[in-house]
Formats: structure tokens, sequence, C-alpha cells
């Protein structure tokens, strides 16, 4: 046996790639992407080109825990996602061994039986129309595309600045 003390974990802090706070508990959501929300929602967002471990899953599970305990926020709480870009094959393989399972719509599948509410987002299994932002994150883009990402942001951009008027 070996016995280490203080045992270094990391040699980079821990960082969430995106943390949600759902200020009001009362709101539904009726995204695709955001009604497994909960208070607080932890999102990893994997690059185009990374395919997403088993090791990647259990890290991302362990920032809520970690999130829950350092904040004190019940972890009942929370809720995670993954966004990856390709079906990640083996890690839906591995989960399906150990919890349930469920696509619920295209690019979306709910991991249950774990601590948290979990999905994982696949992007490009996602209605575009629907989730122009979320698929548009790729390194492939074809020029309808992007031009479509540049309508969605100019209206985005019209609509907010009538908001605040």
């Amino acid at each position: 046996m070996t016995f280490e003390t203080e045992h270094q974990l990391t040699t980079e802090p821990l960082r969430i790639d995106a943390l949600i706070i759902k200020k009001k508990r009362n709101v539904v959501i009726k995204k695709n992407i955001g009604q497994i929300f909960r208070g607080y929602n932890i999102i990893e967002y994997k690059r185009p080109d990374d395919h997403v471990s088993i090791e990647a899953y259990h890290k991302t599970q362990c920032y809520s825990r970690l999130y829950a305990s350092l904040n004190k926020v019940d972890i009942n709480e929370m809720s995670i996602t993954l966004a990856v870009t390709q079906h990640p094959r083996k890690l839906l393989a591995f989960l399906k061994k150990q919890y349930t399972v469920e696509n619920i719509q295209p690019g979306i599948y709910y991991v249950a039986g774990d601590t948290s509410p979990t999905q994982i987002l696949v992007s490009e299994e996602l209605p575009e129309e629907e989730n122009v932002w979320l698929t548009s994150l790729r390194n492939d883009l074809t020029a309808e595309q992007v031009e479509r990402v540049l309508v969605a942001t100019k209206n985005r951009a019209s609509t907010d600045a009538y908001v605040t008027q």
C-alpha cells in the first residue's frame, strides 16, 4: 500500500464552464434544452473535436457535488448539462448499464438515477431552427449556417434594443 497525505487532485483551478442560477422557482422553462433546469445548473461544454468520455461525465457530476457543498446548496436543486457535438455512443452505452437513459427529443438525452438530473445535449442532433446558438458552436459551419447565426444575432440585438427602450 501507498499512503499519501493531502494528495493534490488537479494542477489547475477547477472551473465550471457555465453556471445558470434560476432566480424564480415557479418559472417554467419551455425551451427544449432548459426543461431539466433546477435552481442551480452546471453546464459543461466539450469542444467540437472532443469526444466526451466516462471520466468527463464523472468530473461534471463531481463539479455539482462540490458546488453544492461549498455553497450550501441543496443537491436536489441542481441539474447538470453536458453539451457535446458528436453522438457519445460509448458514454451512453456505459450510462445505460447503471442508469435510465432516455432520448426525450432529438439531441437531448436525460440520465435519471444519478445524484442530480443530468442531460446530454448532442448539438449535431438538435433541431437547428430551435437551437441556433448551440448548433453553431462548431468549426465546420457552412456559409448558410454562418448567415443564420448572423441573422439570429441581428434579430436578438434589435429585440434587446426594443426591450431596453
